[in-house]
């Protein structure tokens, strides 16, 4: 018994040390971001036009409550005239506006996840401008800023394959441009005078929209399993009897599929005697977080061809990092109308983090599938 809990505390201080990395990785990152935003003006503009977007996304989202005041309203004019108790109607509504506006808060957020795929030119400059500025850095800027730790402190070499992959200017598909190129060509066959004929769209960029698009789904449909789990277990949940266990049974399958360690069966054990609060509380963070940084660092991995199972395999060797990396711009993404901001720093931020973590190259790829087909 001594044993186990001794091998547990040896791998819960590995991966507290491994998160607390993440987690001064994001500091710098913050910085360097700040720095990068700054420096270019075209990441400038990016940032600016970010930043309209999500003011209008706020805008537009509390046009949702107008509904609801009216709905109120056309309660409380009668009760003027015919004295009649309105305190149970208010409060049921105040109730429910209390709780729409918790899921409220995140729905500009949700617009900007899928906005990213109609108009993804803004996304892409913020990181490519980022890790561009991280690679110019003299060795003595670097050396000051890297951590030794695990053999994950330094940056990788700027001659290595991945650090060319994530410098390249890669051709991004934008829907809004294709639309925009689009209607150019309509304007140009009813005024041709006026509007001289757009240039045709390159076989590359359709190829590229066939990923997009395929990415676009794929997150779609892994939201929509990611609801029907969090509905069945709601719905469970509310059985008698085994309701009350329902949430904390699954914290403790989840941890212990996801980590199968000792220290993961522990803290699960731990969730379960905790109340259901807390058990929701630490999977709606880890789900949260780890679908946060997977979106941030779509960029690297579109650049590095890293399929889904490449991304899954990296991301869960490095998730203590990445969930100490994510930490401050998850719940920054949580506050209100700074939310979509956060978002926009972080996918600058997390340069810092791409240039540190190694990920497959295509030389690698293919020097692995040459072994296997041996």
């Amino acid at each position: 018994m001594d044993d186990i809990i001794r091998v547990a505390l040896v791998e819960l201080e590995q991966k507290g040390t491994e998160m607390a990395l993440g987690f001064s990785w994001a500091l710098s990152g913050i910085f360097l971001a700040f720095r990068s935003v700054l420096a270019h003006k075209k990441v400038f503009r990016s940032f600016i036009i970010l930043s309209v977007i999500s003011v209008l996304l706020y805008l537009l989202s509390y046009l949702l409550f107008i509904p609801f005041l009216i709905f109120r309203i056309f309660f409380w004019i009668p009760s003027l005239y015919f004295q009649y108790d309105t305190s149970s109607t208010n409060a049921t509504i105040t109730t429910f506006l209390y709780n729409f506006q918790k899921i409220f808060f995140f729905l500009p957020l949700l617009g900007l996840f899928f906005f990213r795929y109609i108009h993804a030119r803004p996304f892409d400059e913020l990181f490519h401008y980022a890790v561009t500025d991280q690679m110019k850095r003299t060795q003595r800027d670097v050396a000051e800023d890297d951590v030794q730790d695990h053999g994950r402190g330094h940056m990788i070499d700027r001659q290595s394959p991945q650090a060319v992959a994530l410098c390249s200017d890669k051709q991004v598909y934008d829907l809004w441009d294709d639309t925009s190129r689009l209607f150019g060509r309509l304007l140009s066959k009813l005024f041709p005078n006026q509007f001289p004929q757009s240039q045709v769209v390159s076989e590359k960029r359709h190829v590229i929209d066939e990923n997009v698009q395929d990415s676009f789904w794929d997150s779609v449909n892994n939201l929509r399993r990611r609801l029907l789990l969090v509905l069945s277990v709601y719905f469970l949940s509310c059985l008698p009897i085994i309701g009350g266990f329902v949430f904390p049974a699954v914290s403790v399958i989840g941890f212990f599929r996801k980590f199968g360690s000792i220290s993961s069966i522990i803290v699960g054990l731990l969730l379960f005697i905790a109340p259901s609060s807390v058990s929701i509380f630490v999977g709606s963070f880890y789900l949260g977080a780890r679908t946060l940084v997977v979106e941030l660092l779509e960029p690297a991995f579109s650049r590095m061809n890293m399929d889904r199972r490449e991304r899954r395999t990296w991301t869960d060797r490095n998730q203590y990092i990445l969930l100490g990396f994510i930490l401050p711009f998850y719940y920054a993404c949580s506050w209100p109308f700074v939310s979509m901001l956060s978002f926009a720093l972080a996918q600058a931020a997390v340069s810092f983090l791409a240039v540190r973590l190694p990920m497959p190259a295509e030389e690698t790829k293919e020097e692995t599938k040459e072994k296997k087909e041996e």
